[in-house]
């Protein structure tokens, strides 16, 4: 009984470590907003902006009675954070010129190559006058950024609306982990297209897809050729197919992003041809921090295709589409059905027989976990 009952416990057990942040995207000053609650009464906040001098959130949907976190360069290298507060379209003041208190913890700030991070905690609900309660929920967030310290951003700002989930758990189950798999498909009939796309971690994307293009095939972000985010799959003389990263600005060939001064972001990239159609697959960060990479959000997004049989050249009026994808569809594999005894019976030997059973299931559970772990290499 003890020996069942151990091994019941060790096998309900079984879980993988889960990162509990939650990550919001905006194009706009490629502002990445990352959050999660450590306690019940608490928040933890990361977000991070271009600006060499200032980086600032709000929590409002305005600069009037904006609650605001403010990072401002001292000029020697380091950051300071401040609790601030907006009355109106002016600079701000910190809570405390106010009358207020500080109520930030933990605060601390990292700028590398032009990007500023800032992390902190505070309490949901404070006892200042000059601090907004935080609601787990829709939420109204300003932001905005500067090269100098507190000074007036002009046009580097904007406006979103966040929805605050509630903390994902610090452990992951099977089922979850399974959900972490989840894919997405969509389908085309012009040139046989076929997306397939899932999130292997919070800020990367992995997508596979297929054009009926012997010669070249390429995918775009965005509304267009005058602007897109480009990757293009190039099939070679000798059998092997070529996969870059490039960006269009305009009705012309598209350029890669390192010949633009920008870099290649793609990742374990690969390509083949498969009868008349060309395959590829390739990873790449949501966010890369190059400027002819587009940051790619889970929701709708237009997405633009096109191929053709010969070497790399205009594709024509009809080898081309734009469609609409929505990023956010996604669906799990089913989960691993496990049955466990319910009741231990007199008989010793079916008791044996049913923890040989378990061990079994438990052992293909096992390698199903690490065929998962192995595919994230």
């Amino acid at each position: 009984m003890r020996v069942a009952a151990s091994i019941l416990l060790t096998f309900l057990a079984l879980s993988v470590a889960a990162d509990d942040w939650n990550t919001f995207n905006h194009p706009v000053g490629n502002f990445v907003f990352k959050w999660r609650f450590p306690t019940a009464d608490s928040i933890e906040v990361q977000y991070s902006l271009p600006g060499a001098g200032m980086a600032a959130i709000g929590f409002g949907s305005s600069m009037t009675n904006a609650d605001m976190i403010i990072a401002n360069a001292n000029g020697d290298g380091s950051w300071t954070v401040g609790d601030y507060y907006s009355l109106k379209h002016e600079v701000p003041k910190t809570d405390l010129s106010l009358g207020g208190t500080h109520d930030l913890l933990e605060s601390t700030v990292t700028s590398v190559q032009g990007t500023t991070t800032v992390t902190f905690r505070r309490k949901l609900v404070t006892s200042d006058k000059f601090d907004n309660e935080i609601v787990v929920g829709t939420i109204g967030l300003i932001y905005a950024w500067a090269d100098t310290p507190l000074s007036f951003h002009g046009k580097n700002a904007n406006i979103v609306s966040i929805n605050l989930k509630p903390a994902q758990s610090s452990v992951m189950s099977l089922s979850t982990l399974l959900a972490s798999d989840a894919k997405g498909s969509f389908e085309a009939p012009t040139g046989g297209f076929k997306l397939e796309w899932s999130f292997p971690s919070a800020d990367e994307i992995a997508i596979t897809y297929r054009i009926n293009g012997k010669g070249w095939a390429g995918l775009g972000f965005g509304t267009g050729m005058q602007s897109a985010d480009m990757v293009i799959a190039i099939a070679n003389a000798d059998g092997t197919v070529s996969v870059k990263d490039y960006f269009s600005s305009a009705y012309k060939p598209p350029q890669e992003d390192t010949t633009l001064g920008g870099t290649n972001d793609l990742l374990d990239v690969s390509g083949h041809l498969d009868g008349a159609a060309l395959v590829v697959s390739f990873r790449r960060k949501l966010t890369t921090g190059d400027q002819f990479d587009f940051p790619i959000l889970k929701e709708t997004t237009r997405v633009l295709y096109a191929w053709g049989d010969g070497p790399f050249g205009f594709h024509g009026k009809d080898n081309f589409n734009l469609v609409n994808v929505d990023l956010s569809q996604v669906v799990a594999p089913s989960a691993v059905a496990i049955n466990l005894p319910t009741a231990v019976p007199a008989d010793n030997s079916k008791t044996l027989m049913d923890i040989k059973s378990l061990l079994q299931q438990q052992n293909e559970l096992l390698k199903t976990l690490v065929l998962m772990a192995a595919k994230r290499q």
